[in-house]
């Protein structure tokens, strides 16, 4: 099988699949310690979209749905009978895009959906369309303090073309409540974020026809990368225990 330019792993192929979309502006490289949690039954891919670290030159996507045709085209080459699909805030987004195109074509079964520090997507995302770059950056930074290293003039030229498309992309993003998902989505919210809290993702239970469960877990807007052993943990035993019933 051809490596897509699509997906990052370090643990080839294995029966369960856990797939990473990240953050706007995120790269595969933020999520390389969720390749350490691999095992010999479970499988890490993180997304790399187009436009950062080793696809720089590839044209950045201007929607959310664009970036997920690219990654649904490139998991429908895995071997993986279960596919747990972890958007990280507008990853969620993402993700959700993509277990949509996957469950049309080959059904539900064995599909998870997990979508963290992501508001439900009837929600308005920010427009930082006008925003020039220096206000960008403080925009950012207010956001989350991880941005700060982005007011060095440097790092900011290299990062804030993919951050500018991701927000726009989120900005620009319009749901429809048509084709509902046929399997459970949970949403994790960092009890720390300022930004996304419980009430702020219960609009997801309108996305499917199975439940939605909501999960509190330790740390802010980014705890995702912050702990994701822990992260991974809980969305293991979350699908064996519905397997199971």
């Amino acid at each position: 099988m051809t490596a897509s330019p699509w997906l990052r792993s370090a643990s080839g192929s294995r029966p369960v699949c856990v797939v990473v979309f990240p953050h706007a502006g995120g790269a595969a490289s933020s999520y390389r310690r969720w390749h350490g949690l691999a095992d010999e039954h479970v499988g890490v891919q993180v997304v790399q979209y187009p436009g950062r670290e080793d696809r720089v030159h590839d044209p950045l996507l201007a929607s959310v749905a664009q970036l997920a045709g690219g990654a649904a085209a490139a998991l429908r080459g895995l071997p993986a009978s279960r596919l747990i699909l972890v958007g990280n805030s507008f990853g969620g987004l993402v993700a959700y895009e993509v277990c949509r195109l996957l469950g049309a074509e080959r059904g539900y079964a064995g599909l998870d959906l997990f979508v963290t520090a992501c508001p439900a997507p009837q929600q308005p995302r920010p427009a930082v369309s006008g925003f020039d770059d220096a206000t960008l950056v403080s925009w950012l930074c207010q956001f989350d303090a991880a941005n700060e290293p982005l007011r060095i003039p440097e790092l900011a030229e290299i990062a804030l073309p993919s951050i500018r498309a991701d927000l726009d992309a989120a900005a620009n993003y319009e749901w429809s409540p048509d084709p509902a998902l046929d399997c459970p989505i949970t949403a994790l919210v960092g009890t720390e974020d300022p930004h996304v809290d419980v009430s702020s993702v219960q609009g997801w239970a309108a996305c499917t026809l199975g439940e939605l469960a909501v999960r509190s877990m330790p740390g802010g807007h980014f705890f995702v990368g912050d702990e994701p052993a822990s992260v991974l943990a809980y969305v293991l035993d979350r699908v064996r225990s519905r397997s199971n019933r």
